[in-house]
């Protein structure tokens, strides 16, 4: 009878089939776990680290165990930590060389866990601008400088006006000099009235006579009124020429004041600088945060959408990593290359569960026709009373992604959380119950959001670091007042180049306070700066007065001038006598 199974054959297959699967086993295991290290290394730009990977054949799934994600700026601080990880995969789809999870779970999610080991690798080039440090806080000196010091490196650029207007006054006063003597004087005014007096003198009888003595008047008073026309110009021109002295010399009076003001605001405080203390303060703190979001957000926009171009009616797709393209046909009932449908997350702070659900994980959301979205909550926890975060990232249309985050959290109860971490100044929320809200959305490459936090039951710790600086004491003692406040931050521009703006109803409370510091500081400086400038140029600014007040020697000899022929004038146009009594002269 022949044999329905040949046994040497079916027990030969077994044991090598069997051999197969268990070497698969044995080798796929490591292949996971050193893929998934060295891809997620890539992504978050610090070592990622899996205790274990189990891969099973029958169903095909794969569980990893212990995944850590180091924090990259902190590399003894793990960033992510996630206990357990399994899922199923489509084994008909893997075929097609389609990775397709139905479900996925995702267990004990914890975040700023310790390590043992750094978890630091190659450092990346840094921008040539970090958005971060746009706000570092830097403590205002209050200490007096050293006025000689500060006058050897300031130029007084009064005592330069001073001395160049003291030139002038002596040019002025030569010129003026000059032109005084050039005037007629005294003798020429008597030499007129000597001339009148012949004229009256002469007492002709004939018409002849009396016509040449006419002439000779008339001709006697329009030489004085030439030269007194002289005089008076001469006058006018110098009032003018004084008035604008005197301008330049009460302007000259004024300018070291200038100086003083503008060397007391280049080593003062500014009261313009403590126009938003709470960006100066709380600036770099939220900054970094939000960098951190910033920086995975773009470590994780491979998951949401991959470069693709149309080339001869088929789609070409560039991996996110290694050469070479993926050719895509077009598909009768298309499916992405990498999904996963769904994941059931629980996320393990110290407050308690955080669970949520996250679908449509895909970079291909152009061929899947749906975007990734994403919710989580919890409730009942330690230390918050409710949160809710959810979003939507939508890459469907690639031209016209749409992502959107929204988060609010209730009676956070928050301990020793550092606003600042100036080594001047640091400030830490030693306890308090916050309310959180935060809206953001990123769009044609521009990011726009809003984080408001409304804190009350505030206990702040502001320390001085061990400094003197009475600004610091000031900002201090203010703070450890403050029993509830609220803050926002505004974050606008591109993830290269962005700009966080904080306010808060901290800013009046803080400005008051340091500004009462900044006026005595400045009061005090202003005098002492006064007293070094004014010693300086006391000297050349008396030289200056008591050169300005010698033109008016000359101011007097024009008076003086202007007055003898204003005389001699008058007596032109007296009456005189003649032969027969008296003859009126016509002048």
């Amino acid at each position: 009878m022949n044999k329905w199974i040949r046994w040497q054959g079916l027990i030969t297959f077994a044991v090598v089939f069997g051999g197969f699967a268990a070497l698969m086993l044995l080798v796929v295991d490591g292949c996971v776990e050193r893929t998934v290290e060295k891809t997620g290394t890539w992504m978050a730009g610090a070592r990622v680290d899996l205790r274990s990977a189990d891969v099973n054949l029958f169903p095909l799934g794969i569980t990893l165990k212990g995944l850590e994600v180091t924090d990259k700026e902190e590399p003894m601080t793990n960033a992510v930590e996630i206990s357990r990880m399994a899922f199923s995969l489509d084994g008909l789809n893997l075929f097609r060389r389609k990775v397709i999870i139905e479900e996925m779970a995702v267990e004990g999610v914890r975040f700023g866990t310790p390590r043992k080991t750094s978890g630091a690798v190659a450092k990346e080039p840094k921008k040539k601008k970090e958005a971060a440090e746009d706000s570092l806080f830097a403590l205002p000196s209050i200490e007096m400088p050293d006025m000689k010091k500060v006058l050897q490196e300031e130029e007084i650029r009064s005592l330069a006006e001073i001395e160049a207007l003291k030139a002038d006054i002596r040019k002025a006063k030569e010129e003026w000099k000059k032109r005084t003597d050039e005037l007629p004087d005294k003798a020429s005014a008597e030499e007129y009235r000597k001339r009148i007096k012949d004229i009256r003198k002469d007492k002709g009888r004939g018409i002849k006579d009396i016509q040449a003595q006419l002439k000779e008047a008339k001709a006697v008073k329009e030489a004085i009124d030439r030269d007194l026309k002289k005089i008076r110009e001469a006058r006018q021109a110098f009032s003018n020429d004084m008035t604008s002295l005197r301008r330049r010399v009460d302007a000259a009076e004024k300018a070291p004041m200038e100086d003083v003001r503008r060397i007391r605001d280049k080593y003062g405080v500014s009261p313009q600088g403590l126009q938003n203390m709470t960006q100066l303060l709380f600036g770099g703190q939220i900054s970094g945060w939000v960098g951190k979001g910033v920086y995975w957000y773009g470590r994780l926009k491979p998951v949401l959408e991959r470069s693709k171009q149309q080339k001869g009616g088929v789609q070409v797709v560039k991996p996110a990593r290694g050469a070479g393209v993926d050719v895509r046909f077009r598909e009768y009932q298309p499916l992405p290359n990498f999904l996963i449908k769904k994941v059931n997350a629980s996320i393990q702070p110290t407050a308690g569960t955080f669970t949520g659900t996250i679908r449509n994980i895909t970079p291909d959301q152009d061929v899947l026709k749906a975007p990734t979205t994403f919710v989580f909550s919890g409730s009942d926890m330690q230390d918050v009373g409710a949160v809710t975060f959810d979003g939507v990232f939508d890459h469907v249309d690639p031209a016209r992604s749409d992502d959107r985050m929204n988060l609010r959290v209730q009676e956070y109860r928050v301990k020793g959380l550092a606003l600042s971490k100036s080594s001047d100044l640091p400030v830490t929320l030693e306890q308090g119950v916050m309310d959180l809200t935060m809206n953001g959305s990123y769009r044609q490459n521009r990011i726009n959001a809003t984080l408001t936090a409304r804190v009350s039951s505030a206990q702040i710790a502001a320390g001085t670091g061990g400094s003197s600086n009475r600004f610091a004491q000031a900002v201090s003692s203010t703070l450890a007042k403050v029993s509830a406040f609220t803050l926002t931050a505004d974050v606008q521009g591109t993830p290269d180049d962005y700009k966080v703006r904080i306010s808060s109803d901290l800013d009046r409370v803080l400005k008051d306070a340091a500004g009462a510091v900044v006026k005595e500081h400045t009061d005090k400086l202003e005098q002492k700066l006064k007293a070094a400038v004014y010693d300086k140029v006391g000297g050349p600014l008396k030289e200056l007065k008591d050169s300005f007040g010698g033109l008016g020697g000359i101011g007097d000899r024009l008076n003086s001038k202007e007055g003898q022929f204003s005389d001699v004038s008058k007596e032109a146009g007296q009456s005189g006598g003649s032969g027969s009594g008296r003859i009126k002269l016509p002048f």
